[in-house]
């Protein structure tokens, strides 16, 4: 069983594993560039993590914990609030011409969409925007956030990112906030617990190294929760001579 000490093989030392299942979006843009940081945090612990999007995913993966986007209604494990994203449009920088930016979230009616599962995250975005797109159901379904993403920076088109999985591309400049306009998630991140019945070994270092440091990253991305484009028009133009 997971989250015990095992008997170790012949020359092997001894250790101790924590399985952690995740969103791979989650983990392939956020966590995974900071993984070496958290197994710092939790020395003689064996971290495997796992990809997942559902309870149900968890469970038949034998999870000890998950970091599991929803709306907090698992009475039946211990869970703890992470953070709440925020929804917008992302795009290369290349895919505008110099100098020229998007006057309204109707200007997107210029470019295709690229869906991530489904084309449910945009049709909400738009009706939340009050706009229509002519090609909402045309544009490409991937089911990778960093495929979409890599798809995004070649300029295939435009895709919703938000505050924290597209944060880290949008801070260095590989991605835009075109449109000025952000949206509430429906759900939230979740720090969820399976066993609770064992004293886990490294999980509360896991929980708490988590909220300390997604804590950390929504202050230092304030600007992208912001009702205007990032950057921002006068950060985009070049510095006179």
């Amino acid at each position: 069983m997971t989250g015990l000490i095992r008997k170790p093989m012949c020359g092997e030392t001894e250790h101790q594993k924590l399985k952690v299942f995740a969103n791979a979006g989650f983990v392939e843009c956020w966590l995974g560039p900071r993984l070496s940081a958290l197994q710092a945090a939790v020395p003689g612990i064996q971290l495997e993590v796992a990809f997942g999007s559902s309870v149900e995913d968890y469970l038949r993966g034998n999870a000890d914990v998950a970091i599991h986007f929803g709306r907090g209604d698992w009475p039946e494990y211990q869970s703890a609030y992470l953070r709440t994203g925020y929804e917008f449009p992302v795009c290369s920088p290349e895919l505008l011409p110099p100098g020229q930016q998007m006057a309204d979230p109707s200007s997107l009616a210029g470019f295709q969409l690229l869906h991530e599962d489904d084309a449910s995250g945009w049709a909400k975005w738009l009706a939340y925007a009050g706009v229509q797109h002519p090609g909402l159901r045309n544009g490409p379904i991937f089911h990778s956030t960093q495929t979409i993403f890599s798809k995004v920076i070649a300029c295939e088109g435009i895709a919703l990112g938000d505050d924290i999985v597209a944060a880290d591309l949008l801070l260095s400049g590989g991605l835009i906030k075109p449109v000025g306009l952000v949206r509430k998630s429906n759900s939230s991140l979740y720090f969820l617990q399976f066993r609770t019945e064992e004293d886990l070994p490294g999980l509360a270092s896991v929980r708490d190294w988590l909220t300390r440091e997604l804590r950390s990253h929504e202050e230092e991305t304030a600007l992208l929760r912001l009702n205007e484009p990032y950057p921002a028009k006068q950060e985009q133009s070049e510095p006179t001579a």
